[in-house]
């Protein structure tokens, strides 16, 4: 079982230059940290947490290489790969939240741990979307609801939001019109952005954007998590 937890945690590939990120040197960091805590102390809830945080980041790296793929027109601008990446994302969104209201958090950190809001605003995608509940297991008075279809579904798709003020306006610059470098602007312009309806107030969802918000917040909830757990008995 020791050489077992010392083998353990793996770290998603990545490239010289993604590797040289904020969010990646953090994975880094808690890569060490998690070395020599004991099935006692939580190393079974602690690196399935850490594991999550790779495969959030993995996703993540799929989802710029695809969009810069697109801005260079190695892929079509409408092919749907980096919504599937967009899903799997949120998918491990799911998985964070119910491990931080799982009964190891509970009794290591004493119920909720503050400033995760990120996860807070996310979650409803993975429950109206990526769980597909929205069409398979709908709430009362929520049947026959589009909502997490119109988001990151098929029947939705994706927005776009500038990158920068009026940065969209130079997606339909060329002369001809040639459709499939326009798309491939608009991805050069712009952040793909995805929209949750019929929740009171909209939410969005900018993966690009918000990844390093969200990725910031679980840092600096797993060092401090990491912490607690190595001043716990060993045994």
């Amino acid at each position: 079982m020791a050489t077992y937890w010392a083998s353990k945690p793996s770290l998603p590939f990545a490239s010289a230059e993604e590797k040289s990120t904020v969010e990646y040197q953090s994975l880094i960091e808690l890569s060490e940290a998690v070395k020599g805590l004991t099935i006692a102390q939580g190393a079974p809830d602690i690196f399935g947490a850490f594991e999550m945080m790779c495969a959030l980041h993995y996703h993540f790296l799929n989802f710029e290489r695809i969009v810069s793929k697109k801005c260079t027109q190695e892929l079509p601008f409408d092919a749907p790969d980096e919504r599937y990446e967009a899903v799997a994302y949120v998918s491990r969104i799911g998985q964070l939240y119910y491990f931080l209201q799982s009964e190891f958090i509970k009794r290591a950190a004493g119920g909720d741990f503050p400033g995760l809001t990120w996860i807070d605003h996310l979650v409803p995608f993975r429950h109206k979307y990526s769980a597909h509940r929205d069409r398979d297991k709908p709430k009362k008075n929520e049947e026959n609801s589009l909502d997490g279809e119109l988001s990151l579904g098929a029947l939705g798709g994706h927005l776009f939001v500038e990158k920068y003020p009026g940065s969209l306006s130079e997606v339909h610059a060329a002369d001809p019109y040639d459709r499939n470098l326009s798309g491939a602007r608009q991805y050069q312009c712009s952040y793909v952005a995805y929209q949750m309806f019929g929740m009171g107030n909209t939410k969005y969802f900018v993966l690009q954007r918000d990844h390093a918000h969200l990725f910031s917040e679980l840092s600096e909830f797993m060092r401090w998590l990491i912490g607690v757990a190595k001043a716990m008995p060993r045994e």
